[in-house]
Order: structure tokens, then sequence, then C-alpha cells
């Protein structure tokens, strides 16, 4: 353990062997009891990194600003968020063989719901909200970041800067990922042919939609429909 951090603190590290690029997959997982010196500095970090405050507070430096983070203070004590972590940390801690599939379930479920209650804490008017609304309902449609900002009442390189600053993402790679996930799921529910997933989730046609496919799950989409999960 290190400097700062008591002896009942707990870590577990997961291995497995599977494509990285098809799962999200967890690193390691812990809970950690700190005394009031304790700190930690990371230059970069290549994965993401998820803490949830059950007792005391938590002093957060990120590209130069300071937050200060205490219970309930980020995530509402009304919210599921923990019962997910919690669930994720006891998976780990059990050391007992459980497929990836489950596993990337359980990050993709709790992931969704960081983003869904940050969207609902800024409320349905905010313009992330209002823009993600949109590509739901568009998304089939040949839509570009000018109809979005349109959509929002902004101009597009306005709207860009607000979207990526409320999600993370930028709003075409967002439209891109909703399409893929969407393309992904008529193709485990459906017996579509693939030029016909393409058309109807927005790619234009099939050879796109291939290449875009491949390059972001490793695999065919023909062969992502044979995959077990």
């Amino acid at each position: 353990m290190q400097k700062g951090i008591l002896q009942s603190s707990e870590l577990f590290f997961y291995s497995g062997a599977f494509n990285p690029r098809l799962f999200f997959y967890p690193l390691s997982a812990g809970h950690f009891y700190c005394t009031s010196g304790y700190r930690v500095d990371r230059s970069s970090f290549d994965s993401i990194l998820i803490a949830y405050i059950v007792r005391g507070t938590f002093s957060f430096l990120y590209q130069g600003r300071e937050l200060m983070i205490k219970r309930g203070c980020i995530i509402s004590p009304a919210s599921v968020i923990p019962a997910h972590i919690c669930e994720l940390f006891e998976l780990i801690k059990a050391r007992e063989a459980i497929s990836i599939s489950r596993l990337s379930s359980r990050i993709y479920t709790l992931i969704t719901g960081l983003f869904e209650e940050t969207m609902d804490s800024e409320g349905e008017n905010s313009l992330s909200f209002a823009a993600v609304r949109y590509m739901k309902a568009h998304y089939s449609e040949k839509i570009t970041v000018e109809h979005m900002a349109k959509a929002v009442s902004l101009s597009p390189s306005q709207f860009s800067r607000q979207f990526k600053r409320q999600t993370g993402v930028p709003p075409y790679e967002y439209l891109l990922s909703l399409r893929l996930s969407k393309a992904k799921e008529l193709l485990k529910t459906t017996e579509l042919p693939v030029h016909e997933i393409a058309c109807q989730c927005g790619f234009g046609g099939e050879s796109s939609f291939i290449s875009f496919f491949k390059k972001q799950e490793g695999i065919p989409p023909l062969k992502f429909r044979t995959v077990l999960f």
C-alpha cells in the first residue's frame, strides 16, 4: 500500500484473457482508508478513474482546477451509482472465474449511469440533453454538426465547444458512437442484412459501415453477430 493508506484498506487487480478492443475491463478496484496527509500525483493515466467518497473529503486537482469532493457532493445519496460501484468491486474482490462480457456490461452500466446523472443534474433543457435527444431522433439521417447546432440555436463552433465541455467528446464522435451502438443492437437482435443495418443506422453505405465497424471493434459486423456474450 502507498504511504498514507491504512492497513485496513483493500486493493484487488483483475487479469483475464480477452480482446481489449471488444470490452470495457477493470484494471483494479480498491476500498481505501486514508490519513489526512494522503496524496497521490499522476502525470498521465491511460484509463478511466472512478472514485466514490464514502466518508470525509478529498481534494482533486485536474487540468488546473481544484475540486473539493465530499460524500454526496457529486453523487447524490439517492443515486444508484454507489450500488454499481460496490457490485463491481465485489466481483473483482471475489477472484472467481467471471466472463469479461459480464464485467464489461457492469462497467458500461456504471458509465452510462454517471453520464445520465450528469445530464439530469444539468436539467432537461441543457444543451447536451437537447443535442443528444436530437441525435437519437435523427441518427439514421444524414445529419451534420451544422444540423445539430441549428437544433439548439447555436453556431457550429459554439455548439461543438459547449457539447464537448459538457460530455467530454465532440458531437460528431458522439453521433458515430450512437450509430455504432444501434448497429450492434440490430446485429444481435435481428437478421437484417449488413447493408440494411448500415442504412438504418445512418452510415450511408455498406463498405463504409464495415470499415468503420472493424476499426472500432476489431472484427467485421458478421463476425460480431456470431460472437457469444
